[in-house]
């Protein structure tokens, strides 16, 4: 267990409170909650100092009616005449070339109102949301210029609080690496995305929503899972693409609000931390981090042998492509076919992986443990932390106890790390029973979080 750390400056005590009361925190947490701003905080004190709960509460019905519904909008699992070597399924809306020569981070290409009438959020007509499928330039870990895709989503009706509308950069969590399991795509085509059920709150509170579909997700080429940085600038380059889309209400003034969770909230934090160098003139104000992979040694023991191996090919597929490393030389047959697949698969595809182990992939039955401590894996996993540079932006973190996925320590380390920076952490442990669960206090202190912000 980390040692309690100092953290400068919680957002604002309305935030506290109201979390506190919708993320099941320590009764002792709870009752020390403060009635005005800290100068040092309290709650991450004792989520720091706070033993990992030995039993998670049951369930809620929420979260089962949510899994019900994620389920029962699954897309097939897997796409019909995509190329096997990089998941791409071709679309000219996507996959037309684009001159990127010249072209700024953010620069929008092309863009296509959403307006297919089974969508299940209402885009249409006579919905109460527009959107706007973006493609648009951003770069790679390297620094080099790619296309990216998303979708810009905004209430019809007019804003009506204080100031511009609010918009909130959505980094979608884990889809898979296939182009068919990008959200924008999944949005457009009338399947609906999982991510949907729980972005939908915030555009119910007026706020426009922007999701990228990172690199490689929806554009040619393989997704570069897990890629911190290639994923920080795709978040924070759609929302400088959506700023140019005619007749929205978004432009440089509006407050906006970086928000994900698991894969979602390790793009999150990376882009709190790149946002002052990358992307400055934007109008951050706070960051919500939920369930973020800050550390990727952490991650593979966890999910080997799990319902979530899947991930780890995931995983491997992506860093791969980031850095140029053909990784079949290390594995079987089995392992290589296994691979393959899941560049076709997506996340709802788990359980045809459940249970399945590095060890039985590798061709000289390599384990997990001793995969990531071999070169170049270990040196790519170290470059990949998040957690050595404080965001200049406050940031709130969530994690659940029960976390099944992402271990718990993991937000333990990132809060402590953040706060030894200097920057202006707010740790928000939950008692959620699983990583699924746990989105739904992440959305709630979110949507309280924007609020204490807008409020202040």
């Amino acid at each position: 267990m980390l040692a309690p750390r100092r953290v400068t400056r919680p957002i604002l005590a309305f935030l506290l409170a109201s979390s506190l009361a919708a993320t099941n925190v320590s009764a002792h947490a709870a009752h020390a909650a403060p009635t005005a701003e800290l100068p040092e905080s309290a709650l991450v004190h004792d989520a720091l100092s706070d033993p990992v709960a030995d039993q998670s509460p049951d369930t809620s019905e929420q979260v089962r009616e949510a899994a019900d519904e994620i389920r029962h909008s699954s897309p097939g699992l897997h796409s019909r005449g995509a190329d096997k070597s990089t998941g791409d399924a071709y679309s000219s809306f996507y996959h037309d070339p684009v001159d990127l020569d010249g072209s700024s981070p953010g620069q929008l290409f092309r863009n296509s109102s959403v307006r297919n009438p089974l969508n299940t959020l209402g885009i249409t007509n006579i919905g109460p949301y527009k959107a706007e499928r973006i493609l648009y330039s951003s770069t790679n870990r390297k620094g080099e210029p790619i296309p990216v895709s998303g979708i810009v989503i905004e209430p019809k009706k007019d804003w009506m609080g204080d100031g511009p509308r609010p918009v909130v950069a959505y980094a979608p969590g884990t889809q898979g690496v296939a182009d068919h399991c990008s959200p924008s795509r999944k949005i457009a085509e009338g399947v609906g995305d999982y991510e949907q059920l729980f972005f939908e709150s915030l555009l119910k509170e007026g706020y426009a929503v922007v999701l990228t579909d990172y690199e490689g997700l929806g554009t040619p080429g393989l997704h570069t899972y897990m890629d911190r940085l290639s994923q920080a600038h795709a978040v924070l380059d759609s929302v400088r693409a959506a700023q140019q889309l005619d007749g929205w209400d978004l432009g440089p003034e509006n407050p906006v609000f970086l928000n994900g969770y698991s894969q979602g909230g390790g793009a999150t934090a990376s882009a709190a931390e790149q946002y002052d160098s990358y992307a400055p003139e934007l109008n951050v104000k706070l960051a919500t981090v939920g369930a973020a992979p800050a550390d990727l040694t952490l991650l593979p023991p966890a999910l080997d042998g799990t319902t979530y191996f899947l991930f780890e090919p995931f995983a491997l597929l992506g860093l791969s492509q980031s850095y140029g490393i053909d990784f079949n030389d290390r594995l079987s047959t089995r392992g290589q076919e296994v691979l393959r697949n899941a560049t076709d698969t997506c996340t709802l595809g788990l359980g045809l992986y459940s249970g399945q182990t590095i060890s039985g992939l590798t061709a000289d039955g390599t384990d997990v443990y001793e995969l990531i401590e071999t070169a170049p894996y270990n040196q790519i996993l170290a470059e990949q932390h998040i957690g050595h540079r404080a965001p200049t932006v406050p940031v709130v973190i969530t994690h659940s106890r029960g976390d099944d996925v992402i271990p718990f320590d993991t937000a333990e380390q990132l809060a402590a790390e953040w706060a030894d920076h200097g920057a202006q952490v707010t740790f928000l442990p939950n008692d959620a029973g699983s990583h699924v669960a746990g989105t739904i206090p992440h959305i709630d202190a979110t949507l309280d979080a924007i609020k204490a912000v807008l409020n202040s």
